[in-house]
């Protein structure tokens, strides 16, 4: 029934919505303890500002809320019926060179958050400090005054 509005609501918006009903035949507690090797091998990562979704995780099956472990289990399954093939994570890195299981992965240094994007000097200071860490490129050309 939910589905056949959000369907109809997107149709009125003009919005696309390939939206995909999923009949759930197991017991809710089997599916969601099914994902736990997906997470423990660090094929499924979160993001630490999702603490909604990592709270009702910790705390299955006694959390008061267990629709976020759900709906995730229901998305690793839609993933892995596609024949979505899962990349091994062992050789990302961030900006700061981190791995991916550095506790601050992906955290931007304090540098980084005093800057606006849209400032001009961020930009410049950001396109110097990559021709300064760019090996290939040719050192800055230096004008000499013309003295006659």
């Amino acid at each position: 029934m939910r589905i056949k509005f959000i369907r109809e609501r997107a149709n009125q918006e003009n919005v696309i919505a390939p939206l995909v009903e999923i009949r759930n035949t197991k017991n809710k507690e089997n599916r969601i303890f099914g994902i736990e090797t997906y997470i423990t091998h660090n094929i499924v990562l979160f993001n630490r500002q999702d603490q909604i979704l990592l709270d009702q995780l910790k705390y299955f099956p006694r959390a008061d809320h267990d629709d976020g472990p759900d709906a995730l289990k229901m998305a690793v399954s839609a993933a892995m019926k596609e024949g979505t093939k899962f990349l091994p994570l062992n050789d990302i890195r961030d900006k700061q060179g981190r791995d991916i299981n550095h506790p601050d992965f992906g955290r931007t240094t304090p540098e980084e958050d005093a800057w606006d994007e849209d400032d001009e000097e961020w930009k410049r200071e950001k396109e110097e400090k990559k021709r300064r860490d760019d090996p290939n490129q040719p050192p800055p050309t230096k004008w000499l005054p013309l003295d006659p």
